[in-house]
């Protein structure tokens, strides 16, 4: 890997130190079900009881496009809708995608999702 390369994973990637603000920030709970007046992720995102036990930090903006591993781009999503969001259908990411961007855009008001994108 040349440095550049570098760089950009390491910027891209989560840290357990933003894994751990983004577990607390979120109430370790899927930020897609708790912006919904159900507080469950629709079910279809959430077809099985256990995937909000399996939590993941996602990237709003994709690792491959460039998405920085900082908590503005960074949410609790349960395993089930980390998968949709990642390889769903176009509305399905959509979707997923509108409540992430509400959800982010909630605790930091002067999010910007171009300032989520690596730049060299």
């Amino acid at each position: 890997m040349n440095g550049r390369t570098n760089k950009r994973a390491k910027a891209c990637d989560i840290s357990h130190g933003i894994r751990s603000e983004v577990f607390d920030r979120d109430n370790g709970t899927c930020i897609i079900g708790a912006m919904l007046e159900s507080g469950k992720c629709p079910e279809t995102f959430d077809a099985f009881a256990y995937s909000h036990t399996c939590l993941d930090p996602a990237h709003f903006i994709s690792r491959a496009n460039g998405g920085l591993g900082i908590p503005q781009n960074i949410g609790l999503l349960c395993r089930r809708c980390h998968t949709t969001y990642d390889n769903g259908t176009i509305e399905q990411k959509r979707e997923i995608g509108e409540i992430f961007a509400a959800h982010l855009k909630s605790l930091y008001p002067e999010w910007d999702k171009l300032q989520l994108i690596y730049r060299k």
